[in-house]
């Protein structure tokens, strides 16, 4: 495949019209600037989604569109757009975000500068300026029991109670992470597509935590970067589709733990933690029926 370009962005949609606008015209000056493109795939939207992306990928030509004529989810919509990215360095982008300056030079030089470094991540920051709680560490089965005693919430700045959000830690300097959200993150290409992107058995869900599991795997590291930091709106597309959501969340963490757990010896836990998430599911749709709100789809306990 030809790398010739130093960036590809990858954009998923679905029903993005509220947010997609802002994402692109802040995004195409910086991509026009570094010489790079944007692959954007629709994952079957309804509403006023394709126009708009179609107004603003006007304005540029390196830009490609995919339209699916059904929902394939996030980790088959990005493994198409990786398909055909041609970056030598590949940017996961949602489009609830907004680029701020020179954010993408700074991330580019980041990765440059260690070539141990498989990715890295900016800060995200909610569009009121609060910084989001976007790193976690890998999950063990002590995470699961700390969650569902409700520990983590009693001590949620602590490592022993809430390590596997990261409670301990501010996101307010730089250091090693284990997996950042993938709502802005910065690949390696070639590490990339020698991983074939996403595994689509986590078609929603922990397909973030399984691909940073594999990066790390494969002997590379990922840096978090405060110093560029995105605005991200966060959680949008999940609040639609609240029920559907919460079960695909359950199932996929339970996936992982098949995946990354194989042991003999960790059988009898993955039986057990399946168990767990069966039950904990009638609660948290309980939940899901009378808060109105929405909440975070991000979490899975």
């Amino acid at each position: 495949m030809n790398t010739s370009i130093p960036l590809s962005v990858l954009i998923v949609t679905y029903h993005s019209e509220k947010h997609i606008g802002p994402c692109l015209g802040s995004l195409i000056p910086q991509v026009d600037l570094l010489q790079g493109e944007i692959i954007l795939v629709d994952n079957a939207s309804g509403d006023k989604t394709l126009s708009i992306v179609e107004q603003y990928f006007r304005s540029s030509g390196n830009t490609t569109l995919i339209r699916n004529q059904r929902n394939l989810g996030f980790a088959a919509a990005n493994n198409q757009a990786l398909a055909v990215a041609r970056g030598e360095t590949v940017l996961l982008l949602n489009p609830d975000t907004v680029i701020t300056d020179q954010s993408l030079l700074s991330l580019m030089q980041t990765l440059a500068s260690d070539m141990q470094l498989g990715a890295v991540a900016p800060q995200l920051r909610f569009p009121d300026g609060r910084i989001q709680r976007s790193c976690r560490r890998f999950p063990t089965y002590w995470n699961i029991m700390m969650q569902l005693t409700g520990l983590a919430m009693l001590f949620p700045m602590t490592r022993w109670a809430n390590g596997w959000k990261m409670g301990d830690f501010a996101h307010d300097e730089a250091r090693e992470v284990h997996q950042p959200a993938a709502a802005a993150l910065m690949i390696r290409g070639r590490l990339l597509r020698d991983l074939k992107g996403f595994d689509t058995n986590f078609p929603m869900f922990f397909n973030d935590v399984d691909l940073c599991k594999r990066i790390h795997g494969g002997g590379y590291r990922i840096r978090f970067e405060p110093a560029c930091w995105i605005t991200h709106v966060g959680g949008g597309s999940v609040k639609e589709r609240r029920i559907r959501m919460i079960i695909s969340s359950q199932l996929s963490f339970f996936r992982y733990f098949e995946k990354h757990y194989t042991g003999v010896h960790y059988q009898v836990l993955n039986l057990l933690l399946g168990l767990v998430l069966y039950i904990a599911l009638i609660p948290r749709i309980l939940l899901a029926l009378l808060d109105k709100g929405g909440g975070s789809g991000k979490d899975t306990l």
